[in-house]
């Protein structure tokens, strides 16, 4: 298990450009990615808490903060989800530990979030077409 997490570690500070996540450096680039790592560890490796917050020199508790922030993180920072999913990609194909069952969860969790993107497109198009509709309308009375 231990090195499928210095995969992990290794694909992320590849990706981030970040030479070692376990530095002692609180800076947001570097917090963001060590929040990604332990979400990876953690969703593709089964990983403990302990374990993961071993490999970047933190305690499980700082592993508990990540993974219980990251959610509200994707909600606001669609380049952070972004970055996510190309790692759960490379992540995947680098530690060939998933199942048909992984990827079918995978594939339906991004189903989920496009459908959800969907209506959120909707409810916009909606509110501008009536903004329009307003706006035509008092054009409309204001010429009477």
């Amino acid at each position: 298990m231990k090195t499928e997490l210095l995969k992990v570690k290794r694909v992320v500070e590849e990706y981030t450009g970040i030479e070692d996540l376990g530095i002692k450096d609180r800076s947001h680039e570097i917090a963001m990615a060590r929040w990604l790592y332990c979400k990876l560890a953690r969703e593709y490796v089964g990983a403990t808490t302990i374990l993961i917050g071993k490999t970047i020199n933190r305690d499980h508790s700082t592993v508990v903060h990540a993974l219980k922030s990251l959610d509200f993180e994707f909600a606001y920072n669609k380049d952070l989800q972004t970055k996510y999913d190309d790692l759960s990609i490379i992540v995947m194909s680098t530690i060939k530990t998933f199942t048909i069952e992984d990827i079918d969860k995978k594939i339906s969790d991004l189903q989920n979030t496009l459908s959800k993107l969907k209506i959120q497109r909707k409810k916009i198009i909606d509110e501008s077409t009536y903004t329009e509709l307003e706006n035509q309308k008092d054009v409309q009375i204001f010429w009477s």
